[in-house]
């Protein structure tokens, strides 16, 4: 029978303007502002526990350049600034600088994607990031694609300092990810795609059950994701509408002992099931890589 009663009460907002046009024929410049907050308090049995706000703001500048037919360069740079306040935890300002170059070209029926980013971390030093994609046209509506990324995921504020689940030792992750699909699209009935794929992680972020009810981030050794999904989206009238539905199967292997857990917190409702928190991750990065593929899209 639970003697405490915890409760956590969040309120996000996030905001963006955009400004874009053509310098020339072939150059078009896009800039981007936004700003997004998190501002959350808890309590045990009634009784204040804390707050944790973080703030962040991001500016984003691309450039686009279609230097031939069907070939097309981008280029840009971003800057994002976080920053925590809390009576609970102190937490330096992060500041994050990332360069970012991509090229996509048609020959034909076949479609290359290449992707290359550098993110330079205030707290965690530097990384590299790249994505190869490549798409053939089997007939005017089927579509075949082939992608690898390799991706480099610094722990988040909610990671290292949020209350209760929180821990600052964990250490970024790293994931390497292979994709095939098939793709079938028609103006009636807008674009189907089913696709295969797999992710393998190193120091892989995820809340880790360490005694009944008591969820902790932590870094596991290795973990496979291997799953597949199926999802479409379309036009109903003005209104445009997708759906995914995804079925994925992970396994484990810790590389590293676990430590101490001297000061574990009970984890905060996201995390409350460790079935639903992996969910929401896959769900979380399959939607990531989506949206990746429409950014570079020809």
């Amino acid at each position: 029978m639970p003697t405490d009663l915890n409760n956590l009460y969040s309120k996000v907002r996030q905001a963006s303007v955009f400004a874009n046009g053509k310098l020339t024929d072939w150059w078009t410049t896009y800039f981007i502002v936004s700003e997004g907050d998190d501002r959350s308090v808890s309590n045990t049995k009634g009784i204040y526990g804390g707050h944790f706000d973080t703030d962040n703001r991001q500016y984003t500048w691309q450039n686009d350049f279609a230097f031939a037919a069907q070939q097309k360069l981008q280029a840009g740079y971003e800057h994002l600034d976080q920053s925590l306040s809390s009576d609970t935890f102190a937490a330096p300002n992060r500041r994050v600088d990332s360069g970012f170059l991509g090229y996509t070209g048609r020959f034909g029926g076949s479609q290359i994607q290449a992707n290359v980013r550098r993110d330079q971390y205030s707290d965690f030093g530097g990384a590299n990031s790249y994505y190869l994609g490549y798409g053939f046209d089997i007939t005017n509506h089927w579509k075949a694609t082939a992608s690898y990324s390799d991706v480099f995921r610094a722990p988040s504020f909610d990671d290292l300092y949020f209350p209760f689940s929180g821990n600052p030792s964990i250490k970024p992750e790293r994931s390497h990810s292979i994709e095939a699909a098939l793709q079938y699209s028609l103006s009636a009935l807008g674009v189907m795609r089913v696709s295969a794929f797999q992710t393998r992680y190193s120091n892989l972020i995820d809340y880790e059950q360490v005694t009944p009810g008591i969820y902790l981030a932590e870094n596991v050794g290795r973990a496979k994701v291997q799953g597949l999904e199926g999802s479409w989206s379309g036009h109903v009238g003005k209104t445009d509408i997708c759906a995914s539905l995804t079925h994925a199967a992970e396994s484990r292997r810790y590389r590293q002992q676990r430590g101490p857990r001297a000061a574990l917190r009970i984890a905060r409702g996201e995390s409350q099931h460790r079935g639903l928190a992996r969910g929401r991750r896959v769900d979380r990065e399959r939607r990531e890589q989506r949206q990746q593929r429409q950014a570079w899209r020809l």
